[in-house]
């Protein structure tokens, strides 16, 4: 044959027909070779190619095949967004989302180990830039372990500060075909021998209070909580409170300051249902968070006990209290919102120079207490 002729046997011809193959001799020797004609190309049902077969049948390697069990969970694809979204977010593990070397995500449990105010200074920046020099050989030598037989092998990443922080890492691989992409998942802090030094980084030395940033977190899982559910089950309003002593520095005495931090802490937790967070605050000295409200009166009733706290300590220490009040859905639409929002209020009210409580909502009575 010529080229053309071989074309069009394997291609067909050029008005795209089917390519017909015209020599059938061999088949008049099927016979010869034990060869059912009749039997080429034919179709199967699904049940006879995979057909149950008995466990008696197997040889001993493939028995233990059998024996081990899948379940259905092991099938499911689960979207990264949701997983990072409902749990590694909020975990007390800290989790790195690492593509082509470099950070695409990072929680805040290894922000707060980090010493990182601002995710930005992680985000597209190589991870090797975190881990201590001395360990990058290792690391490119174990993370092929770490992917396929989930080897736990431990980091020492650099902090802000300069301190080295470590963590056991294990690696989940994720599927990508343009980019090399994996997720690094470290133990959870209190399992570690530096837990005493990273649950430092989330709760007040003085009061044991949660600080501002995870108070932060809070109010973000509160909100979210809030948002994805249905309306047929009702929606709650959260609430969020900021406090600071207007006079508090006035007076120079380290010890006077930190007894009397402590006593109000004491108080604002001892007032409130469990589910309020109580937290220290940076610029502003306690924020409380209210996340599960019917309605205003109930955020009214609680908060009454907010102000017989204030009031004692304005009795027995001459203090005077700023308080600022938000509420989400309305008028804060975010958990950011939430808190700025908050803030602002706390502002007007330290203009008054007296205890004064100023709410973001007009509807809702502000004044002196």
């Amino acid at each position: 044959m010529d080229s053309s002729e071989w074309k069009q046997l394997l291609e067909g011809d050029k008005d795209l027909g089917p390519a017909v193959y015209q020599d059938k001799k061999i088949l008049s020797q099927a016979a010869n070779y034990h060869v059912n004609v009749d039997g080429l190309e034919k179709n199967q049902l699904q049940n006879d190619i995979y057909k149950t077969v008995s466990v008696n049948d197997f040889n001993p390697e493939n028995s233990k095949i059998l024996k081990k069990e899948r379940h259905l969970w092991q099938e499911m694809d689960v979207g990264l967004a949701d997983i990072i979204r409902l749990v590694l977010e909020n975990s007390e593990r800290p989790v790195v989302v690492i593509s082509d070397d470099k950070i695409i995500y990072l929680n805040k449990t290894l922000m707060l180990m980090l010493g990182l105010k601002d995710v930005r200074q992680a985000l597209g920046n190589p991870f090797l830039s975190f881990v201590n020099k001395n360990q990058w050989n290792s690391l490119a030598e174990n993370i092929g372990e770490m992917l396929t037989n989930a080897k736990k092998v431990r980091i020492d990443l650099k902090a802000e500060n300069g301190k080295i922080v470590h963590s056991d890492f294990q690696a989940i691989y994720l599927p990508d075909t343009s980019h090399f992409s994996f997720i690094l998942i470290g133990s959870h802090v209190q399992t570690q021998n530096h837990s005493v030094d990273v649950l430092k980084n989330l709760y007040d030395d003085l009061t044991g209070l949660p600080n501002f940033f995870l108070f932060e977190d809070r109010v973000q899982v509160a909100v979210n909580n809030e948002s994805y559910k249905k309306y047929s089950t009702g929606k709650n309003i959260i609430a969020v409170v900021g406090i600071a002593i207007q006079n508090f520095e006035e007076r120079d005495d380290k010890i006077w300051k930190e007894q009397v931090l402590a006593e109000i802490a004491t108080d604002l937790v001892l007032s409130q249902q469990k589910i309020v967070t109580v937290a220290r605050g940076i610029k502003y000295q306690f924020w409380m968070l209210f996340p599960i409200l019917r309605n205003e009166k109930e955020f009214s009733v609680e908060f009454d006990k907010v102000k017989d706290v204030l009031k004692k300590a304005v009795k027995n220490h001459n203090l005077v209290f700023s308080v600022g009040v938000n509420f989400y859905p309305e008028p804060a639409g975010s958990a950011k919102k939430l808190i700025e929002q908050a803030m602002v209020a706390l502002e007007k009210a330290k203009l008054h120079k007296e205890n004064y409580i100023e709410y973001c909502r007009e509807d809702i009575e502000k004044g002196s207490f």
